[in-house]
């Protein structure tokens, strides 16, 4: 792999030795991109005002109509399925508190929990009324199968509960099969301490009504300590239960994604595209978060800085008065943070053929240079370095601009599958993220503010982006995937 970068190294310095040096135009382009500029982006979407950019919220429309606002004023053409705008339906689902109470009656006791004690998530309306329900006892360590249950109602306990995220959507995954083969109606869940509940019932993002599957098992959790002793009845035991609970609250809203397009000026070659992406979601409020009174996550590294490049290369590289051979596709996508919904439902749809995005570079966590690992002054790294030969277009790049690009080693590949770059590979495409660094002390928490960014280091590493990608728009050369990297073998195959 290392000779593949070299080799692409290699002739991007022949085609700019022959020219002598990069385009006066691009330089010119280039040297537009400003500190105070980037600034100015990223104190708006990561002010208080927008709230952290929660998907779905106000905050996060408005700075969509700032995205879009931008690419009009760039004079980019529009390229969504909506104007600037790539909407797809999605719903987000909340669960609720059951109405009055849940009884619980059985050898260990009766067992009463309401208000937030008892949370519900279901699709139609829970109505039982002392409905003899099978107790069973899971168990992560071994899998078995529920007992029978002529009324389809169980009373789940639990022998362990592990730790940490993996570990509690194992269990969930594994539950909600083992109901689902029992053809369980109705799961009554017994969580005393909250975990599985708060991980189960969290406000959710799906896909709208007609694109998801529906699971047909209803469940109540029961989160009052005393609902403790029921651990106790082995399965198979008898249960009553009486309980009432209305329907989960859906609320439909357009997942939204901004893009704006710079045809390239040859006639073959402006029909494949380079893509330059970045997420412009976050996290929203945090309620209650021991911060001094400030509960908004307002993520300014993650991803203001990204999406400000983004803009500011927008901007910039629209001004050229002759554009790249390529075109070049600017997208802002949504929903990263729910699990990169946004990159993944342009990928599935994108606007233009999927087989002519040739590369895509996505920008994140650009501006922070105080991070966990020291200081990261005037370099940049890519993710999956040596998966493909598009990070050898940056490399060079940086080599012009005076930005070290280097690699990460592993925690670099680590990083591979963590950002949206991740649903364009999986569609064939070489597509790997640029940073300035992975982790900062207050990732993800309302610490991560428009003050804390290292502009001019921005500005530099903003110029390098650009730079790749006016060299990828005019290359002969396109990026290829690693055939010899074992982890690239899914994306090989679909190209």
């Amino acid at each position: 792999m290392r000779s593949s970068i070299r080799a692409v190294c290699f002739l991007l310095a022949a085609i700019l030795e022959a020219q002598t040096a990069i385009p006066l135009d691009w330089r010119a382009a280039l040297n537009r991109v400003r500190a105070d500029s980037l600034k100015g982006h990223i104190s708006f979407l990561a002010s208080d005002a927008l709230e952290g950019r929660d998907t779905p919220s106000r905050g996060l429309e408005v700075a969509a109509e700032y995205i879009s606002s931008w690419f009009r004023r760039a004079g980019l053409e529009p390229a969504g399925n909506n104007g600037y705008f790539h909407d797809t339906p999605y719903v987000r689902v909340q669960a609720g508190l059951v109405e009055g109470e849940v009884q619980v009656d059985s050898a260990a006791g009766s067992i009463r929990a309401s208000g937030s004690s008892a949370v519900a998530w279901r699709r139609n309306s829970i109505r039982l009324d002392k409905a003899a329900a099978a107790a069973f006892s899971f168990s992560t360590s071994k899998s078995e199968p529920a007992p029978a249950s002529p009324s389809g109602v169980f009373l789940v306990t639990f022998a362990d509960l592990p730790d940490g995220f993996d570990g509690l959507l194992q269990v969930v995954n594994t539950l909600t099969k083992t109901m689902e083969s029992a053809q369980a109606k109705t799961a009554i869940v017994v969580d005393p301490t909250g975990r599985l509940s708060t991980f189960f019932t969290r406000s959710r993002i799906q896909a709208a009504a007609s694109q998801r599957p529906r699971s047909g098992v209803e469940w109540i959790f029961l989160r009052t300590p005393e609902a403790s002793a029921l651990a106790r009845l082995p399965t198979g035991s008898a249960v009553q239960v009486t309980a009432k609970a209305a329907p989960l609250r859906e609320e439909s809203f357009p997942l939204r994604n901004v893009a704006g397009l710079l045809r390239g000026h040859d006639p073959k070659l402006r029909e494949s595209y380079v893509l330059l992406t970045a997420h412009y979601d976050h996290i929203g409020r945090r309620r209650g978060a021991a911060t001094g009174g400030d509960d908004i996550n307002n993520g300014a590294n993650d991803d203001a800085s990204g999406t400000s490049a983004v803009l500011e290369l927008a901007d910039t590289l629209a001004r050229l008065p002759v554009r790249p051979k390529r075109s070049i596709l600017f997208l802002a996508v949504t929903g990263e943070e729910k699990g990169l919904l946004g990159s993944r439902a342009f990928a599935s749809n994108p606007t233009v053929p999927a087989a002519q995005i040739l590369a895509n570079i996505n920008c994140e966590h650009l501006g922070r240079t105080d991070t966990n690992q020291g200081p990261h002054h005037g370099k940049a790294t890519v993710t999956g370095f040596e998966f493909s030969t598009l990070p050898g277009f940056l490399v060079e790049a940086g080599k012009i601009t005076g930005l070290e690009v280097y690699n990460y080693g592993q925690m670099g590949d680590d990083f591979f599958r963590a950002s949206d770059n991740l649903a364009f590979a999986e569609k064939g495409i070489p597509a790997h993220t640029i940073s300035t660094a992975y982790t900062f002390a207050d990732y993800h928490q309302p610490g991560d503010e428009w003050q804390k960014i290292d502009y001019p280091q921005m500005e530099l590493v903003t110029r390098t982006i650009g730079l790749g990608a006016l060299l990828l728009a005019d290359s002969i050369e396109v990026p290829r995937w690693n055939a010899v990297r074992k982890e690239t073998e899914a994306f090989r195959r679909l190209r």
